[in-house]
C-alpha cells in the first residue's frame, strides 16, 4: 500500500510539472510570435516566463524576460542585442495587457550599426563615420569648404537627449583642433544628429544611462509595452497569446 501510494505521488508530481512547463512553454511561443510586430524583425527572440501556471492562466505574470539579437527596431536602426524584463504583467481574458509593473529595456548597438545609422541620414553628405572607444566616440567627416574637401576628425561624448535619442557632442579642446572653425563644425553636428535615434521605434523608450565600450554602444532604460504604436494597418493592441 505504501508503495502504491508513493508511485501515485510521484506520478501526481510529475503531472504536474508537465502542466507547468507546458503552460510556461505555449506563454512564451505566445509571446515570442508577437515580438517581431510589436518591437520589429530580428535574427532571434528568445522568451522566458517565471509565475506559477495557475497565475498564467488567471491572467498574471509574475516576470518576462525577452532576449533578442540582430533586431530592425526601425528602418535605419538595428539593435545588436536587446533585453526587456518585465515585472508584475497583467491581462484581461482577450489576452490584452493591462497593466505592468516595471519594464526595464537594455540595448547594445555596434560600431557598424551606429555607422549605417548616421550614414543613412545627413551624415552621408559629409562621408561621416564614427569610432567607438572607452568613454569617447570619434567622429571623422569630409566638409567641402570654398570648392575644397577638408578631413576632420573629432573627439567627444554621447549624450541622451530627449530620452529617446543619442547626439554627440565635442570636446571643446578637439574643437579647438580642428581646421574649420567651430561655428562651422557644430552646424554640421546639429545637421548630422542624432547618432541613434529610439524615438520612432514601435515601442516607447525612455534611455536613463549609456556606456561607451570599443565598438559598442550599450543603453539602458524604461520601455512601456501598454504604449505601442498601433498606426500601421495591421497592428492591433498588445497582446499575450496562450
Amino acid at each position: 500500500m505504501k508503495r502504491k501510494l508513493l508511485i501515485l505521488s510521484l506520478c501526481a508530481a510529475f503531472l504536474s510539472g508537465c502542466a507547468e512547463g507546458l503552460v510556461h512553454s505555449e506563454c512564451e511561443k505566445g509571446i515570442g510570435k508577437a515580438l517581431p510586430q510589436y518591437i520589429g524583425p530580428a535574427a532571434n527572440y528568445d522568451v522566458h516566463v517565471e509565475g506559477s501556471s495557475g497565475e498564467i492562466l488567471n491572467g498574471f505574470i509574475k516576470h518576462i524576460r525577452i532576449e533578442g539579437k540582430e533586431v530592425q527596431a526601425q528602418n535605419d536602426l538595428l539593435l545588436n542585442i536587446l533585453t526587456i524584463d518585465m515585472d508584475g504583467v497583467r491581462y484581461n481574458k482577450k489576452h490584452e495587457i493591462k497593466s505592468i509593473d516595471n519594464a526595464v529595456f537594455n540595448a547594445t548597438v555596434l560600431e557598424p550599426a551606429i555607422n549605417h545609422f548616421i550614414r543613412s541620414g545627413e551624415g552621408k553628405k559629409y562621408n561621416m563615420t564614427s569610432k567607438l572607444t572607452d568613454g569617447k566616440i570619434e567622429v571623422r567627416f569630409v566638409p567641402k569648404v570654398l570648392g575644397v574637401h577638408v578631413p576632420v576628425s573629432i573627439t567627444g561624448r554621447p549624450e541622451i537627449v530627449n530620452g529617446n535619442k543619442i547626439n554627440f557632442v565635442a570636446d571643446k579642446a578637439s574643437l579647438a583642433k580642428v581646421p574649420l572653425p567651430a561655428l562651422v563644425v557644430n552646424k554640421i553636428l546639429a545637421k548630422t544628429n542624432p547618432i541613434v535615434d529610439m524615438s520612432t521605434m514601435k515601442i516607447p523608450v525612455t534611455l536613463s544611462s549609456l556606456t561607451i565600450k570599443p565598438g559598442s554602444l550599450a543603453v539602458v532604460g524604461h520601455t512601456n509595452l501598454m504604449n505601442i504604436d498601433t498606426s500601421t494597418a495591421e497592428a492591433k493592441p498588445a497582446t499575450i497569446r496562450l
